[in-house]
């Protein structure tokens, strides 16, 4: 596996982190 598909890889678990966390964070504050 290259660097940049490996640099994908983690951008992409990384935006599901965030999207999760802030979805937790709305559900909290609501």
């Amino acid at each position: 596996m290259t660097d940049k598909s490996a640099a994908m890889v983690i951008g992409f678990i990384a935006a599901q982190v965030v999207c999760l966390g802030a979805a937790l964070i709305v559900m909290w504050i609501l």
